[in-house]
Parts: structure tokens; C-alpha cells; sequence
């Protein structure tokens, strides 16, 4: 992706978030502070602010799909990160493999239209009729491990789906399967809360990751971080007003 893409994808998010931004809010909020939102949205920002160096320099490209970036801010005490997902591409319903992951997470949409998909075992309670079959593999992801994967089983299972409203909260445990597609100048907050496995897994078809999870410079994840910096503030603006407390 050269720097003219990126550069028009920030301005289009900025023209969007215009009229946020310069709109006085009437509006009276006497309880912002317990609002679990506004406390996240606070905290967010005071990591795209001052984001920690070691957690920077572990900015990817290309992160389970081409044009999308994973910028971390913060690590945690037992090694778990906190990032933003910046997406400067439309990622197609199923293009990113369905997969778990070794920590459990929790997901904020930040930006854009973000659909999230999930599959259940096709005995599980809240499974439809429809069902489909994937072959389940091992998998190291290139994020945290090797790329090694090993096709283990097969398994019949039923999906959901759900557009990520903005401004809402999703957790996951480390085993949920799942993925997601999203608009173009998507972002979103991952958060692993708690390390619990140290296998993870992929469903369908094999894939190569010889060109995907390339690092990135400090600098350019910078960029990004000032692009989501205005993202967060436009939606700060909404608890704003002379007599919030």
C-alpha cells in the first residue's frame, strides 16, 4: 500500500468525523463517569496518546488479510497485548478463515460497519438447522507463533451473525470460533484479557502466510494511531457539554 492510498483513506475518515467534531452537543449528561463506555473510550485514548515503545515496535501489515494493520499500545503484566485493528480494505464475509485464539479477548468496534460471525458445534444448544462441514486444523498464527498448521478432524457446525453496533462491547473465550468482515477505514480494540491455551485453531482451507504479518516502522504505526486518535475523540464528543460532570 503506497502513502497516496493511505493518506486518502485518513482524509475520507476525517471528512466523516467533520460534523462530530464541530457540533455542540445540548444535551445534558450528569453521570458520564459511569458510563463503561465513556470510562473505555478515556482509557483508549490515553493509549493512542502515549502508547508504550516495546508494544509498538510489534506493529504488523497485513494481519490475517491484506491492508489491514495491528498496532499495539500496551503489554500487559503476564505478556498480553492490548491493539488497535486499523482495516484500509473491505474484508469480505469469509475471507479471514474462522479461527480461535489462545487468550480469551474483548473486542470494541470503533469504526465503520463491523459484522462479526461465529460458529457452534452443530450439537450445541443455540445452533440453527443449517449446518455446515470444516475441516478443523492446529494452527501456530503468524502473530504470536510459526504458521505451522495440521489438519486434526472434521466437524458439522451451525454460524451466527451480527453487525458490531458502535460503541458496544463483545468478549470471547480463547475457543469460541469466529471471524469477521468489515467496511474499508474500519477499526476496532482488541484486548486479550487472560492467556489460556497454548493451541489455537483455523476452520476450512488451508492458506500461506509468506506475505502477510510484515513489520512495520515505529513511525508509519504513529500515523495510524493519529487517524484513530480523531476516531476516539469523535466519539468522546458525544459525553461533552457544559454541565457534564
Amino acid at each position: 500500500m503506497n502513502n497516496t492510498d493511505f493518506d486518502n483513506i485518513v482524509s475520507e475518515v476525517k471528512t466523516s468525523l467533520d460534523t462530530s467534531l464541530n457540533t455542540e452537543n445540548k444535551n445534558v449528561l450528569k453521570n458520564r463517569k459511569d458510563s463503561l463506555l465513556y470510562v473505555t473510550l478515556t482509557k483508549l485514548l490515553e493509549f493512542v496518546q502515549n502508547p508504550d515503545e516495546e508494544a509498538l515496535s510489534l506493529s504488523l501489515k497485513n494481519v490475517h488479510y491484506k491492508g489491514v494493520y495491528s498496532i499495539p499500545v500496551r503489554i500487559g503484566a503476564n505478556n498480553e497485548l492490548g491493539r488497535f485493528f486499523f482495516s484500509t480494505k473491505k474484508i469480505p464475509p469469509m475471507a479471514v478463515q474462522f479461527h480461535s485464539h489462545k487468550y480469551d479477548l474483548n473486542i470494541i468496534p470503533l469504526y465503520g460497519k463491523i459484522v462479526h460471525y461465529r460458529l457452534y458445534p452443530a450439537d450445541y444448544p443455540k445452533s440453527s438447522s443449517d449446518c455446515y462441514c470444516y475441516d478443523r486444523y492446529e494452527y501456530s498464527s503468524g502473530l504470536n507463533g510459526s504458521g505451522e498448521m495440521k489438519c486434526i478432524d472434521s466437524y458439522p457446525y451451525s454460524m451466527e451473525s451480527n453487525i458490531l453496533p458502535i460503541g458496544s462491547f463483545i468478549k470471547l473465550e480463547h475457543s469460541d470460533i469466529h471471524t469477521m468482515s468489515c467496511s474499508k477505514g474500519s477499526v476496532w480494540y482488541v484486548e486479550e484479557v487472560e492467556y489460556k491455551s497454548n493451541k489455537s485453531y483455523f476452520l476450512g482451507l488451508p492458506f500461506s502466510t509468506s506475505k502477510f504479518y510484515e513489520k512495520i516502522e515505529i513511525e508509519e504505526a504513529k500515523n495510524i494511531l493519529e487517524n484513530i486518535e480523531l476516531i476516539i475523540l469523535s466519539l468522546l464528543e458525544n459525553y461533552k457539554n457544559e454541565k457534564c460532570e
